[in-house]
């Protein structure tokens, strides 16, 4: 019976590990392509915004496109870059971005989570910053709010943490 136990769980391997790999097999492209095809890349950039109340080195913000990470911590953001630079992504599949604004203490003071679809030649410039929602100075196309969980960073109860994003083609690029 013991014999027909290990038979049992060893054949759930078999198939965990084959269901695993029709998986990679079915997405390898975004998974494991190199993007060695210029058509095939686009490219993000990430900065944060200058701030009094919620400073650069408060910031933690990870990208991630399959297998590949990129983590920004505060060596990153310190002056005089506004950002860091460029990475070049598969222009295809989806970016997920997660970020973190942590106090001095550990405490959160605000995070949040975004996909992006990826196209391919197309070149993605994503912003960070602390905005009261009711005077926003610009006018991005593509923005989501995220609240301030901390007090003590707040200007007013309406501020928020937003992520502007926008892109753009690499090859043919708008003039602005």
């Amino acid at each position: 019976m013991q014999a027909l136990g290990r038979k049992k769980d060893a054949m759930k391997v078999v198939f965990l590990v084959l269901l695993v790999y029709l998986q990679i097999a079915g997405e390898g492209c975004a998974l494991f392509d190199d993007c060695s095809d210029p058509q095939d890349i686009a490219l993000a950039q990430v900065s944060v915004g200058l701030d009094t109340l919620i400073t650069r080195d408060m910031y933690r913000i990870t990208l991630v496109q399959g297998f590949s990470r990129w983590n920004y911590g505060p060596e990153e953001f310190a002056i005089p870059r506004w950002s860091p630079s460029e990475v070049q992504l598969c222009g295809h599949g989806e970016l997920a971005m997660d970020f973190r604004i942590c106090a001095d203490d550990g405490s959160i003071v605000s995070a949040g989570r975004m996909l992006w679809h990826l196209w391919p030649d197309t070149r993605y410039l994503i912003a960070l910053m602390r905005a009261d929602q009711r005077r926003r100075t610009m006018n991005p196309t593509n923005w989501m709010a995220f609240p301030i969980v901390d007090p003590r960073y707040r200007a007013s109860e309406q501020d928020s943490i937003f992520l502007v994003w926008s892109s753009n083609s690499i090859s043919d690029p708008v003039e602005y």
